[in-house]
């Protein structure tokens, strides 16, 4: 019969991801470029949601006889 071979030992010498300054602040940094990113898309649809009204407004204004 074949022998399984034990990777916990492997598994276990494996660096894993240690909480560094330059981890924390690249956590950060994308933490605040995803906040960014959503302002970013509220900001363009609030200036759509303005500039389908201000059309709205004006175009009938300018064909008043």
């Amino acid at each position: 019969m074949k022998n399984k071979f034990d990777f916990s030992a492997e598994m276990n010498d494996t660096e894993s991801i240690k909480n560094t300054p330059k981890n924390e602040y690249l956590e950060e940094e994308n933490r605040l470029l995803d906040v960014n990113a959503k302002e970013l898309a509220n900001l363009n649809d609030n200036v759509h949601y303005m500039i389908t009204n201000l059309v709205n407004f004006v175009i009938p204004l300018n064909f008043t006889p």
